[in-house]
């Protein structure tokens, strides 16, 4: 029980302090410990998000192409023995491009996940 004035008031009543601060908050208006572990709930999920991101794109996917470059069959009628050298090394050289181009993608996706988590006012996700 508190007192406005000299009238002490119930639980029931609002003092004119009570409702000036309640109106200030908005729609956070009972900041309840349910309240606050549902939001600290949601960063957590925000940051277990980006490692999942950052996991992917520098284990999971990287290692699947590379083993999808490996396994590129060269389509060709000959048997592969009797090709001469140099289509050979073509053929090669299109695999290397392939994989420098790989590289260069995975090194672009690395520095923007880099940026997201650097900026953020999360906690940092550096390993």
């Amino acid at each position: 029980v508190g007192h406005v004035g000299d009238r002490p008031y119930e639980q029931g009543e609002e003092s004119d302090d009570d409702s000036r601060s309640r109106k200030s908050f908005g729609s956070f208006r009972e900041i309840s410990a349910e309240n606050i572990r549902k939001i600290t709930k949601k960063q957590y999920n925000i940051v277990r998000n980006k490692q999942t991101i950052r996991k992917s794109y520098s284990q999971m996917n990287f290692t699947k192409l590379n083993k999808q470059i490996d396994n590129i069959k060269i389509k060709t009628t000959k048997p592969l023995k009797k090709l001469p050298k140099e289509k050979l090394n073509k053929y090669n050289l299109k695999i290397k491009t392939k994989r420098q181009r790989l590289d260069k993608i995975s090194y672009i996706n690395q520095n923007s996940i880099d940026l997201l988590t650097k900026d953020s006012s999360l906690p940092s996700l550096r390993p």
